[in-house]
């Protein structure tokens, strides 16, 4: 089961894993939690890497979720993995300091390295269009490399179990099948919640009359609030 934290740890899986790619130890590698992303880069680029050159800089960034299936409990999300690779020109195409590896050809060598790779529950695949150009400043050349990954069973509280609603006469009775929840509701159409000055703790059957409104939701320690309730009672 995957935490929530799966982002941040995919996002350092792919970092360390392309620190061991060969074709890449002339190149700084970095992630994006640098804080001023725009000047570490710069950094990057004028400092030697650990393999002895400057001029070329690959970031990993923090992926993304860009779709999930509503249909599948888990639940199911598919997540963006982008690196973003810069050459500053001179610099990595002098032949005393530099890579010598061109930011296109290095974005083809992370593609190599990542796609179809395995890290723990996450399947990187190359995106449909998988190595695109990116407008940067004067100087300097960049690409990006997109990839996704499927991301199964993101570990998630539990919801409060939907409220049940009788209606007899003009008495409502609301029931939640979740053990020691509270049920909170109102009766001018704002959201039931505990911190509504609007809302009041279900204690017992109300008495409700034609053209009545009432919005109820469960909640319980530990457990994401319930769905919401909205009966409109007719004459």
């Amino acid at each position: 089961m995957l935490s929530d934290a799966i982002l941040t740890r995919l996002q350092d899986d792919v970092y360390q894993m392309l620190l061991q790619v060969p074709s890449l130890a002339t190149a700084s590698v970095l992630t994006d939690d640098v804080g001023d992303l725009e000047n570490a880069a710069a950094r990057a680029l004028q400092n030697l890497s650990p393999g002895g050159k400057c001029g070329l800089a690959v970031v990993v960034m923090l992926p993304e979720i860009v779709s999930g299936d509503k249909n599948l409990p888990g639940p199911l999300m598919m997540g963006r993995v982008e690196i973003q690779i810069v050459e500053q020109v001179l610099l990595n195409r002098d032949a005393a300091r530099g890579t010598l590896v061109r930011s296109s050809t290095a974005a083809l060598r992370v593609l190599a390295a990542l796609h179809h790779a395995v890290l723990g529950d996450a399947l990187l695949y190359a995106d449909a269009d998988p190595v695109k150009p990116l407008p940067v400043k004067a100087g300097h050349v960049s690409h990006v490399v997109r990839l996704h990954c499927r991301l199964d069973g993101i570990a998630i509280p539990p919801k409060c179990t939907d409220i049940g609603a009788t209606i007899s006469g003009s008495t409502l009775t609301l029931t939640c099948a979740s053990a020691g929840a509270a049920i909170w509701y109102t009766e001018e159409g704002s959201y039931p919640t505990p911190g509504n000055a609007g809302a009041s703790l279900y204690a017992a059957p109300l008495t409700v009359g034609p053209g009545a409104t009432i919005r109820a939701a469960a909640y319980l320690a530990n457990y994401n609030p319930g769905n919401v309730l909205e009966l409109s009672i007719s004459a």
